[in-house]
């Protein structure tokens, strides 16, 4: 018994072993049909219950493919076959096997990887849509259809009131293709659609989507983009002034530059031109203004304004105004009584762009240029002065005073000075030499004195170039006869005192420094 027992045992242990013994499962099958080159690609997925994978082959050129899944844990699973035929269609098979049994070869069917097909004698292919706010108007539709095979068959459908159309293709040639739908809407814009379609699967109702024919449109907005730069900025944010001007509106900002000076700002105009203006006051306090044109109907929508130096280094001008004076004369050298030849006698850093402006003080227009010849109508006194303009800044002006004798002779006599649009008038004293003014030029103080006999002192007043009064003294000093004026609140300039003694007027040009 116990002999029966052992050989017993060792029986069922050689069944345990075999049947979980690893064992290889060869795989093998045959296409028809194939071409000569080896590279039909078969695909294999191998299954056993606990264990999954998946594996390509090659066919030769006979059409044959085989492959061999490593041993297995279990003795029973499947194999799956999957190609893909020339016409794209699926071949697939399962088969199983059971190591128990010995069964581990698996074989597959013989298929042909190249089968003839043949489409329907007839088929039909219908198309159709719908278009809406078509205001029951009959609109034309484009269909193409094109098989797969690039045969095209073309038609043109006509909605009826309710938008609708259709259309009939019966093709012969192929089961499968796409049809084209294209129609231009009320607003010139293409409405384009495509649909496949495949007759083997009955799938021969082509349904285009519901377009609307007549979509409300919304008018792009107009946008306008100024924008420029201020270069030397030292990275501060300047303030820049924008306006645009169209039609008759006005649209103001203010933008900021950044770090690098650039700024910009986007406009919505009402309408399609106009103009955007661009101002800035620079570091020295100088304006910088430019304007620029946009035209919307030409997509002239990009307004660059022109990079400008924000702190430009500014080189102060000099001008001093000057002019001689001579008795005019006439064509054979004999003086001509009254009348004066005044000629410029002007220096400025800047001489190109001067302009001479003379006022001859006697109410007669006044004269341009740097040579003029003037007739003088009475005796005088009178203010002749010249001034100066380098249109940079800088304005000169210089007098004198001109008197006509008896005999038609000029007297120049001292200097007059400039004051606005006008000029202070000079009266001929005969006490000139019984002022002294002093010093000259002055820096704290101005010293006057005077002996006039009878003749009181009623005011001095002292005026810039301006004619601003910057002194101005009424009281009558009686017999003191000597005043001080005292300068260190007034600018260094140059200016002049006048002074009034009951009907006669004295007046002296006086230099602060």
């Amino acid at each position: 018994m116990k002999t029966i027992k052992l050989f017993l045992t060792f029986a069922l242990i050689g069944v345990f072993q075999l049947a979980y013994a690893q064992t290889d499962i060869i795989v093998s099958g045959q296409l028809l049909n194939v071409s000569t080159a080896p590279f039909n690609v078969v695909t294999l997925n191998f299954y056993d219950g606990t264990f999954a994978t998946s594996s390509s082959a090659n066919t030769d050129i006979n059409g044959y493919y085989s492959h061999t899944f490593p041993g297995t844990l279990t003795s029973a699973g499947t194999v799956e076959l999957i190609v893909h035929d020339c016409n794209n269609d699926t071949i697939f098979e399962t088969k199983a096997y059971n190591v128990s049994t010995g069964d581990t070869l698996v074989n597959f069917t013989t298929f042909d990887y190249c089968p003839t097909t043949n489409p329907p004698a007839t088929s039909n292919v219908y198309a159709s849509g719908n278009l809406t706010n078509t205001n029951s108007v009959a609109i034309s539709v484009l269909l193409s259809l094109v098989d797969v095979n690039g045969n095209t068959m073309n038609a043109t459908a006509i909605t009826n009131t309710n938008g609708d159309y259709a259309q009939t293709f019966s093709t012969t040639t192929t089961s499968q293709g796409t049809v084209y739908m294209q129609v231009l809407d009320c607003n010139a814009d293409s409405i384009y659609e495509t649909k496949a379609y495949d007759l083997n699967v009955n799938d021969s109702l082509v349904t285009f989507t519901t377009a609307d024919y007549c979509p409300a449109i919304t008018p792009p907005v107009m946008a306008i983009y100024a924008s420029g730069q201020l270069t030397n900025t030292a990275s501060a944010g300047i303030n820049v002034s924008l306006e645009l001007m169209d039609g008759g509106n006005t649209t103001s900002v203010t933008v900021v530059t950044d770090a690098n000076g650039d700024y910009s700002h986007i406009f919505y105009p009402s309408t399609t031109q106009g103009t955007v203006y661009m101002q800035v006051q620079d570091c020295n306090a100088d304006s910088i203004f430019e304007t620029k044109p946009f035209d919307y109907t030409t997509n002239d929508t990009l307004v660059n304004f022109t990079t400008f130096d924000y702190c430009p280094v500014t080189v102060p001008t000099t001008c001093q105004a000057y002019f001689t004076v001579a008795q005019a004369t006439g064509p054979n050298g004999g003086t001509i009584a009254g009348s004066v030849q005044v000629t410029d006698g002007s220096t400025a850093s800047n001489p190109a762009n001067l302009t001479y402006t003379w006022y001859f003080g006697d109410g007669s227009p006044n004269g341009v240029g740097t040579a003029l010849t003037h007739n003088y109508p009475l005796n005088g006194p009178y203010a002749l002065c010249l001034t100066i303009n380098d249109g940079l800044g800088c304005i000169s002006s210089h007098c004198d005073t001109i008197s006509v004798d008896a005999s038609g002779l000029l007297e120049s006599e001292g200097f007059t000075l400039y004051i606005g649009t006008e000029v202070l008038a000079v009266e001929k004293t005969n006490f000139s030499s019984a002022v002294s003014i002093y010093p000259n030029p002055a820096s704290d103080f101005i010293h006057i004195e005077y002996n006039t006999g009878n003749k009181a002192l009623n005011s001095v007043t002292m005026y810039d170039l301006t004619g601003k009064v910057v002194f101005e003294n009424n009281s009558n000093n009686g017999s003191a006869h000597k005043m001080t004026i005292n300068t260190e609140n007034i600018e260094t300039g140059t200016y002049l005192i006048k002074m009034l003694f009951d009907d006669e007027i004295y007046n002296q040009k006086i230099i602060i420094k």
